[in-house]
C-alpha cells in the first residue's frame, strides 16, 4: 500500500511541476496555490485516486509520501493568518472539485466555475499579503 499512495503521490507532484514548469520551492505561496487549483480542477481522476489518497485516514504511515510530496505546494508557513486561510479555502475548493469528480457524487456538470472561484480567493490571499507588505513598510 505505501508503493500505491507512493506512486499517488509522487504523480500529482509530478503533474504540478509540469504545469507550473518549475519546482514548488522557487513559486510563491500563491502561484503554487494557483497551480493546485488549476491542476486539480482538470486533472483525470478517477475512484482509485481518492481510495489511494482516503485510505491514509485509516493508515496514518500512508500520509508521510501525500506531506514530503504535496506538502511543499501547499506550504504558507510565511505568510499571515488571513492569507493563509484564504489559501486554504482555495485548496479546499480544489480538493473537493477532484474528490466529487474522482467519486462520481454529486459531480459538477463543469468545474470551470468552481476553479474561477478558488482563483479568485487566492487572487485575494495574495492582495492581502500585499496590503500587509505595504503597512509593515510604513511602519
Amino acid at each position: 500500500m505505501i508503493g500505491l499512495v507512493e506512486h499517488a503521490a509522487r504523480h500529482w507532484n509530478e503533474m504540478l511541476r509540469a504545469h507550473a514548469g518549475a519546482d514548488p520551492e522557487s513559486l510563491s505561496p500563491f502561484d503554487r496555490h494557483r497551480t493546485y487549483v488549476v491542476v486539480a480542477t482538470t486533472a483525470d481522476v478517477s475512484r482509485a485516486d481518492y481510495w489511494v489518497s482516503s485510505d491514509a485516514l485509516y493508515h496514518p504511515t500512508l500520509t508521510e509520501p501525500w506531506h514530503r510530496h504535496l506538502g511543499p505546494w501547499h506550504d504558507t508557513t510565511t505568510l499571515t493568518e488571513p492569507a493563509r486561510s484564504l489559501l486554504t479555502a482555495a485548496r479546499f475548493c480544489a480538493d473537493g472539485a477532484w474528490m466529487s469528480e474522482a467519486t462520481g457524487v454529486f459531480a459538477a456538470e463543469s468545474l470551470d466555475g468552481v476553479q474561477r472561484q478558488a482563483l479568485a480567493l487566492v487572487d485575494a490571499a495574495e492582495q492581502n499579503a500585499a496590503v500587509m507588505r505595504e503597512e509593515e513598510a510604513r511602519t
